[in-house]
C-alpha cells in the first residue's frame, strides 16, 4: 500500500470529499433500512435509495474525470472500487425490494462490509470518511492524519469462503499497560465473523475496546449436538491474554439472531470465561439454564435486546428469557425497541456498550 503525502490538487480533495460524503449517506442509509425490514414492513417508499444512488454515481463520475496518477493513486481505487461496490449493493436491494425477497435484502446489506473493509485503512484523509467510522459525538477525538494508514483490523484464517476464523480489531491507539475490555460479537445464521465486525466496529474503535467478530465452524453455530464452537472462542481469548493486558473483569459475549442465541448457550456454561452477556433478536429456551449452576448465574450482568418488529422470533420470546433469568438470579435488562425487526443496529449496540462499560 503506497503511502499518502496528500491531494494533488485541491480539485482532487473536492472530489473526494463529496464522494466520500455520498457513500456515508448511501451507506448509513441502508443501515437504517435494515432496522426494520421484514416480511409486513417491505414499504418502497421507506426503502427506496435511488436519489443517494444517483448522487453517488455522479459523485463517482466527477472524481474519475480527474488525474491520480501519484502516490494518492491507492486512495483513489480505494474510493472508486468502494463506490462501485456500494452501487451494486443499492441495485441488489431494489431487486430484492421489488420482488419482496427478505434474504436478498439481507444479502444486499452485506454490500456494506466490503465497503467498510476497503475503505478504513483511509479514514484519516478525510472528514466525511471519518464519520463513517465514528459513532455520532465522537468526532472531535480523532484527528485526522493524511499521513498515517490505519491498520488496526487483522483477519485469522477469515476469508470469506472460509469457516471457523475469527477477525479483529485493536484500536491503534490502544495503551498496552492499560486494562482493556473485549467484545465478542456473533454473527446471525449464515452470516460471517468478517462482515459481522462492522456492525461492532466504530463503537469499539470510538470506546478504546477490543473488538473480536469469530466465524462459526459451520454454517451457523453449534446450536444443537456437539459444541464445536465453545473452545474455539476460548482458544481465540487465551491468545489475547498473551498478547494484551486485557480486564478479564470486562468480557462482554454478544451476537445478532443465532448468535445470540449461541450467546445464551456458550455463556450460561459454567466454564464460560466471559462476564457478561448480550443476545440480540435471539431464540431461547428455559431449557439452556440446565447446563449452568446458580453460582454462574447469581449476578450475571444480561442485556436482552429485542424488536417488537421481529418476525423470527417473538418479542415474547425475550421476555419469557428476561423472566426466567431473573427468577434464577441474573442481573438482567431487558430493552425491546418498538420499530427494531430481526435484526441489531449501531445506535443499539451504542447502548449495549454504554450499559458494558458502565456497570
Amino acid at each position: 500500500m503506497t503511502e499518502f503525502n496528500g491531494y494533488p490538487t485541491a480539485a482532487h480533495q473536492i472530489a473526494a470529499e463529496e464522494l466520500a460524503n455520498c457513500l456515508l449517506i448511501s451507506t448509513e442509509g441502508i443501515a437504517e433500512s435494515l432496522r426494520s425490514i421484514g416480511p409486513n414492513q417491505l414499504d418502497v417508499s421507506i426503502h427506496n435509495h435511488s436519489t443517494s444512488k444517483l448522487s453517488l454515481e455522479l459523485a463517482l463520475a466527477q472524481i474519475k474525470q480527474l488525474d491520480w496518477s501519484s502516490d494518492a493513486e491507492d486512495f483513489y481505487r480505494a474510493l472508486v472500487t468502494s463506490a462501485e461496490q456500494t452501487i451494486e449493493g443499492l441495485n441488489a436491494w431494489d431487486t430484492a425490494l421489488q420482488s419482496a425477497d427478505m434474504m436478498g435484502l439481507y444479502r444486499a446489506g452485506r454490500y456494506q462490509s466490503r465497503t467498510y473493509e476497503r475503505l478504513y485503512p483511509y479514514a484519516n484523509f478525510s472528514e466525511s470518511l471519518n464519520r463513517i467510522f465514528v459513532e455520532p459525538g465522537y468526532e472531535s477525538t480523532f484527528e485526522l492524519d493524511p499521513s498515517h494508514i490505519l491498520d488496526g483490523i487483522t483477519h485469522y484464517s477469515n476469508d470469506r469462503e472460509s469457516r471457523g476464523g475469527f477477525s479483529a480489531y485493536v484500536p491503534e491507539t490502544l495503551d498496552r499497560n492499560t486494562k482493556t475490555a473485549v467484545v465478542f460479537a456473533l454473527h446471525g445464521g449464515s452470516g460471517h465473523g468478517r462482515s459481522f465486525l462492522w456492525s461492532w466496529f466504530r463503537i469499539a474503535r470510538c470506546r478504546k475496546v477490543i473488538l473480536i467478530s469469530p466465524t462459526s465452524s459451520q454454517q451457523t453455530w453449534s446450536l444443537m449436538g456437539p459444541d464445536m464452537d465453545s473452545p474455539t472462542l476460548e482458544a481465540i481469548l487465551d491468545q489475547l491474554k498473551d498478547a494484551y493486558h486485557l480486564d478479564e473483569n470486562r468480557l462482554l459475549l454478544t451476537g445478532m439472531s443465532d448468535g445470540g442465541t449461541f450467546a445464551y448457550v456458550s455463556g450460561l456454561m459454567e466454564d464460560s470465561p466471559f462476564t457478561y452477556l448480550a443476545p440480540c433478536s435471539a431464540s431461547f429456551h428455559p431449557f439452556l439454564l440446565e447446563g449452568t449452576s446458580a453460582k454462574r448465574i447469581n449476578n450475571l450482568p444480561v442485556y436482552i435486546l429485542h424488536g417488537s418488529l421481529d418476525w423470527m422470533f417473538p418479542a415474547e420470546v425475550a421476555q419469557t428469557a428476561f423472566t426466567t433469568l431473573r427468577q434464577a438470579g441474573a442481573r438482567v435488562s431487558y430493552k425491546e425497541v418498538p420499530d427494531l425487526s430481526h435484526t441489531t443496529s449501531p445506535a443499539e449496540n451504542s447502548h449495549i456498550m454504554d450499559w458494558f462499560l458502565a456497570n
